[in-house]
């Protein structure tokens, strides 16, 4: 993978889980929706209303053999930013139930070294290390070969982001310790 900064859609190749990741965001005010938001789930199609595909920023970190370290944020401006922050201010993360989600950073934050989550300190417990990317299979080096090929996400423990779904009326969210692992495509790349 490119040992450089890029910026790119992130789509689900797994069987019966493909779609592009899209991140939760309600349009109206709701008393809990800022608990709601900002968690990343694969858009099938079925909840239009609460997921908005976005772009991520990688930013490139370091490498080892079979792996590329970013630092992952939102590239993308938040529909409801007016309301409650910025999601581009994120940091990829994931909660103490391993939900996957941007996290922002707050001055405080950025003097304590510690993460708060974007949606308003409910989960202060966040992890918002880096994450490796695991290329599986042979790679030309090209743009355009890139986005074909297919990625393991990892957390900077080495776990795979998987699928998890509670229940049929909740989307299928990304989670790091329980669900079927994921297969990943990089899209739209665009080099920095």
């Amino acid at each position: 993978m490119f040992h450089r900064d890029f910026t790119a859609e992130l789509f689900c190749s797994t069987a019966n889980h493909q779609g592009v990741i899209s991140v939760t965001m309600h349009e109206h005010e709701r008393l809990l929706s800022v608990s709601d938001d900002g968690w990343l789930c694969i858009d099938t199609g079925d909840r239009p209303e609460i997921l908005h595909p976005i772009r991520f920023s990688f930013r490139y970190l370091a490498h080892t053999e079979d792996r590329v370290h970013y630092n992952v944020g939102c590239a993308s401006t938040s529909p409801t930013a007016d309301r409650r922050g910025k999601i581009e201010d994120g940091k990829l993360g994931y909660s103490v139930n391993a939900y996957v989600g941007f996290y922002e950073f707050t001055m405080i934050d950025k003097v304590l070294g510690v993460s708060a989550p974007w949606y308003m300190l409910l989960d202060a417990q966040a992890t918002t290390s880096f994450w490796k990317i695991e290329v599986l299979g042979e790679w030309d080096g090209s743009l355009e070969s890139a986005q074909e090929m297919d990625i393991h996400l990892r957390d900077h423990s080495g776990r795979r982001i998987a699928a998890y779904r509670e229940s049929p009326c909740y989307p299928v969210f990304l989670n790091v310790e329980k669900g079927e692992i994921l297969t990943f495509q990089l899209r739209n790349i665009i080099l920095l």
